[in-house]
């Protein structure tokens, strides 16, 4: 199996978070939601290339839309093909109507405005992930413009994304909320901005990333739930107030980093491995982890005796136990891996099958 790098671990960190925090694990998902999404707006910043994507902000944008539509789109068919069958089995809520052939052609236009199936995951994430690239990939354009210094470039993008910040506030205090949620990323910028920083630092930061910090660092979000009951949620705006928000955001990442590098020495180890490579389906398990929530679910509702209160249509689950949040974190990240491997090996068989043809069989 192939080395993983800091960013996969990050990604898999981040997104075996994003499942864990769907599920009914009421003691840690607040904990969860102060940095599980900045995570992934931090790594924009991380991956940015500026060598590659200065002076081509097009490309840049190109590169991300790359990483996400085409499988987008795959998941968005299928999910759309079967959405009839969720339908019967009872695990699609009444306000999702079974498709005709006209509300289903209907359905394939929007898929293309990134209207998605019910089942398919926060993709309202992909907005802000989006728009905040786009900004980094312009301020970066206006760097590389100006021709400034490493110093000059540091202190012009910071600048830049905390003006942004104000703005997004600004939109968030008049209660302005933009259905393409570009007032999220304008927010979230200065986090984007720290993961440019990091990038700079990487190989100068090793040290401060220490057990000492990591434990300071998960004290502080233990301090916010427990002691203030503190809560964050990006898509209803509920941010505590900008410096609480930027600062548990912060902390949250810093400890990411921390298991990341820890895993990062340990990278012959199952648990690194698996992380690793969780970390690069990280798009296919944010697409279709309420799918598997839904599955599990019926299989439940079908192979044992249920409660009065279990309704088979709830969203984004239906059962509430002390085990159910580790079923479903576990089936939520293993179920879409599997789906992605068997279209894998589909194409793969497919691809061989045209070439058969082409080359006769040479």
């Amino acid at each position: 199996m192939k080395k993983h790098t800091e960013i996969s671990y990050l990604k898999g960190i981040g997104i075996i978070a994003v499942v864990l925090g769907h599920t009914n694990a009421s003691n840690i998902v607040p904990i969860i939601y102060y940095w599980h999404l900045p995570l992934f707006l931090f790594i924009i910043g991380l991956t940015y290339n500026k060598e590659k994507y200065a002076n081509n902000v097009s490309r840049l944008i190109a590169a991300r839309l790359h990483s996400f539509f085409p499988m987008y789109m795959v998941y968005m068919v299928l999910l759309g093909l079967m959405r009839n069958v969720f339908y019967k089995m009872g695990i699609l809520q009444d306000v999702y109507q079974p498709y005709d052939i006209c509300t289903g052609m209907d359905a394939l236009v929007n898929y293309l405005k990134l209207n998605a199936e019910p089942f398919a995951g926060a993709l309202w994430f992909m907005f802000p992930f989006f728009w905040a690239t786009l900004l980094y990939g312009v301020i970066y354009l206006a760097i590389y413009k100006l021709r400034l210094s490493e110093r000059g470039e540091c202190i012009f993008s910071f600048v830049c994304c905390t003006l942004c910040s104000v703005v997004g506030f600004f939109y968030v205090g008049k209660e302005f909320f933009l259905s393409s949620f570009f007032d999220i990323a304008l927010v979230i910028m200065p986090i984007v901005w720290a993961g440019g920083m990091y990038r700079k630092l990487q190989t100068h930061s090793r040290k401060f990333f220490n057990i000492i910090g990591f434990a300071l660092g998960i004290m502080v979000l233990l301090i916010a739930h427990y002691r203030y009951n503190l809560w964050i949620i990006l898509d209803q705006r509920k941010y505590v107030n900008p410096l609480v928000f930027y600062l548990l955001a912060i902390i949250g990442i810093y400890c990411c980093i921390c298991v990341a590098k820890l895993l990062d020495k340990k990278s012959n180890n199952i648990v690194s491995r698996c992380i690793g490579e969780i970390g690069n389906y990280s798009m296919d398990i944010m697409t279709l982890h309420f799918l598997f929530f839904k599955l599990v679910d019926f299989i439940y509702f079908t192979c044992f005796k249920v409660k009065d209160n279990f309704v088979l249509s709830d969203f984004p689950h239906s059962l509430y136990s002390k085990t159910s949040c580790i079923v479903y974190t576990l089936v939520g990240v293993s179920g879409p891996i599997l789906v992605r491997m068997i279209l894998k090996y589909m194409s793969k068989l497919a691809n061989e099958k045209i070439f058969y043809k082409i080359t006769g069989g040479k």
